[in-house]
């Protein structure tokens, strides 16, 4: 079986079978984070860099852990072709990454089936997709259109205007690209930022927050709001699985306390959270969403980079050392068969664990 032919991953009869059912569907993407902005404008990718790895922070740091200098990375004095040129040099020993298998499944998608990213290839494919992204083909609304995507899912904090969406959706003449509510920074309360997003969360909303009850009536605004634009769905990036067991008490004094001027503790970010948790948790049951915990994310873990880069760029690590089954047993028991639930992990030994609870 050749690398990344028609029988990718299929490794018997059977699989072939049971794909060959299926091939032709739609893609029905339930999470992704896509730049809806890029989408909406229909700005074409000028190049493979800018379409690969411009922008994901997966190839940064497998890039990274290859030696190659961050100027060559993310900095502003290189220009993409040189920055591919050293992605090109170190691809090969990205083999048995999946960040090798995307990228050739891409390459492959836009017409270079048989050429394998590295320092040989790397000018014959910097040409070669120079060129074939400069076709309408493959601008982002026509790419869309030829994975056959029927619905994509994006990621959207709560205080956005989804203006881009409508944008969007329009063009593709029906609800194609659905947001979806991802309040993870409301319950950050430990953040330096936080009392600062509050406030901008309650401009959005015309809520001044100024308690628990302020709080919930901004996100109630919100979330009926993605869900007049199509959303049917809440994401939750969580480090640990919360009980849902904090009261709404224990969130309002903790929340004075910060809003007084005083840092939360750790224990009391957890109380929060779980408190905050459960009332999601809440109003998508009441809407019939579906409910997704990305959990096991430990973000921005390297300092240097948070610092230069800020956040999202390449240093988060999975926790193999959290608790799974009983906090998230405890919560899923306040919901049974009234929540429609998605859960992740990040790492291979938490599997079996969801694998069993989700039942």
């Amino acid at each position: 079986m050749a690398f990344l032919d028609n029988n990718y991953l299929l490794g018997s009869d059977t699989a072939k079978a049971l794909y060959s059912t299926v091939a032709k569907l739609p893609v029905i993407d339930a999470h992704n984070h896509a730049d809806v902005k890029r989408i909406a404008d229909n700005t074409p990718f000028t190049d493979p860099w800018e379409l690969f790895a411009a922008t994901d922070h997966y190839v940064w740091e497998m890039l990274r852990k290859r030696g190659v200098s961050e100027e060559l990375i993310t900095g502003k004095n290189t220009d993409n072709h040189a920055k591919w040129i050293a992605m090109a040099e170190v691809f090969p020993e990205f083999a048995g990454n999946p960040v090798y298998e995307w990228v050739h499944l891409d390459l492959r998608f836009l017409g270079f089936d048989n050429i394998l990213l590295c320092a040989e290839t790397a000018e014959e494919l910097w040409q070669g997709c120079c060129e074939a992204l400069a076709k309408d083909e493959n601008k982002p609304q026509s790419l869309i259109r030829r994975m056959n995507i029927e619905v994509m899912c994006s990621t959207d904090d709560p205080a956005d205007t989804l203006e881009d969406h409508e944008r969007a959706n329009a063009a593709f003449g029906k609800v194609l690209v659905r947001p979806t509510w991802r309040p993870d920074r409301v319950m950050k309360i430990r953040k330096p930022d936080f009392k600062e997003y509050l406030a901008k969360l309650g401009s959005r909303w015309g809520v001044e927050i100024k308690s628990l009850a302020d709080l919930m009536q901004a996100m109630k605004k919100s979330h009926d709001f993605f869900a007049e634009r199509g959303a049917i769905a809440s994401d939750h990036g969580i480090e640990k699985p919360y009980d849902g067991a904090a009261t709404d008490a224990e969130a309002e004094a903790i929340l004075q306390k910060v809003l007084s001027g005083t840092a939360a503790t750790a224990a009391e970010e957890d109380a929060w959270s779980s408190c905050l948790m459960r009332k999601f948790a809440e109003l998508d049951a009441e809407k019939g969403w579906v409910f997704q915990l990305h959990i096991g994310a430990v973000r921005d873990v390297r300092d240097v980079l948070f610092d230069t880069l800020g956040p999202d760029t390449g240093g988060d690590v999975s926790d193999h050392m959290i608790d799974i089954v009983k906090p998230l047993c405890k919560f899923l028991n306040l919901y049974d068969d009234k929540l429609k639930t998605i859960l992740y992990c990040l790492d291979p030994g938490h599997q079996a664990s969801l694998a069993t609870v989700s039942r």
